[in-house]
C-alpha cells in the first residue's frame, strides 16, 4: 500500500498535480455551469424538475464534459510521457513497466472522482437550495453508480492513446464520445444496452430499470474497464510521433 501511495505521489509530481488537479476542477465546473444553465433556461417546464429528471440532465452534461476532461487527463498523463523517453527506458526495465502504468492508472480514478464527486455535489447544493424535491438515498445511488458506469467513457478514450502514436490526434477523437452523448437517443435500444459507454445514460434514463439490470450493467462494466486496464498494461508499443 505504501509503494501505490509513492507511486501515485512520484507521477503527480512528475506530470504536475497541481495542473491535472486544476483541469478536473475546472471541467466538473463547467459541467455544473451548463447543467445549471440548462435549468434556468428551462425554468417554465415544471416536469424537468422532477427527481429523476433533475439526476438524468446532470449524468448527460456530466457525460459529455467527462469525453473533453478524459482526453486531456490521459494525454498528460499518457501521451506526454514521449518527452521523458519513458516508454524507450522501460525497454531496458530499470523500472517495473506494470507498477509504473497502475500509478497512472490509480492517478486518473483519483481525479476522476474529484471530477465527478464535486460535479454532483454542486448539483446536489443547487437542487437543495431551490427546493427541489429528491430523495438523498435516490441521489447518492445515482451518485455511486454513475461514478463506476461512467468511467467506461475515460477508458474507451484510452484506447486511442494506446493505440494512436499522436497524442494530440488520440485526445481530439474525443469528439466520437461527444457524438455518442449527443445523439444518444437516437441509437436502437438494443446498441445502447450492449456497449458500456452508454450504462449511466440507460440507468437514468429508465427509472423502471430491474436491480439485476443494473447488477449486470456493474458487472459488464468493470470486466470492461479491467481489461483496458490490463491491456494499458500488457501494451508493447508506447512511441508517440
Amino acid at each position: 500500500m505504501q509503494f501505490i501511495f509513492k507511486s501515485v505521489n512520484s507521477e503527480m509530481r512528475k506530470i504536475g498535480g497541481r495542473k491535472l488537479l486544476l483541469f478536473s476542477l475546472f471541467f466538473s465546473l463547467l459541467s455544473s455551469f451548463l447543467c445549471i444553465s440548462y435549468f434556468i433556461f428551462n425554468k417554465n417546464n415544471p416536469d424537468m424538475f422532477q427527481s429523476t429528471n433533475l439526476i438524468a440532465i446532470t449524468v448527460n452534461f456530466n457525460t459529455l464534459t467527462l469525453s473533453i476532461f478524459s482526453a486531456c487527463m490521459w494525454y498528460f498523463i499518457i501521451s506526454s510521457e514521449n518527452k521523458y523517453g519513458t516508454w524507450a527506458i522501460i525497454y531496458t526495465k530499470p523500472i517495473s513497466k506494470f507498477k509504473l502504468l497502475v500509478a497512472k492508472n490509480l492517478l486518473f480514478i483519483l481525479f476522476y472522482l474529484i471530477f465527478n464527486i464535486l460535479n454532483f455535489s454542486v448539483m446536489g447544493v443547487y437542487i437543495f437550495i431551490n427546493g427541489y424535491e429528491i430523495s438523498i438515498l435516490y441521489f447518492l445511488k445515482m451518485l455511486l453508480l454513475c461514478t463506476i458506469l461512467s468511467l467506461a467513457i475515460p477508458y474507451s478514450q484510452l484506447l486511442f492513446h494506446l493505440i494512436i502514436k499522436k497524442g494530440i490526434l488520440a485526445a481530439s477523437l474525443s469528439v466520437i464520445w461527444i457524438f455518442f452523448s449527443v445523439t444518444y437517443g437516437l441509437f436502437p435500444v438494443v446498441f445502447t444496452k450492449t456497449f458500456p459507454i452508454f450504462y449511466a445514460l440507460n440507468i437514468v434514463s429508465d427509472v423502471m430499470m430491474k436491480e439485476t439490470t443494473i447488477l449486470i450493467y456493474l458487472a459488464s462494466s468493470s470486466i470492461y474497464i479491467l481489461g483496458i486496464m490490463l491491456l494499458a498494461v500488457s501494451f508493447k508499443y508506447y512511441t508517440y510521433e
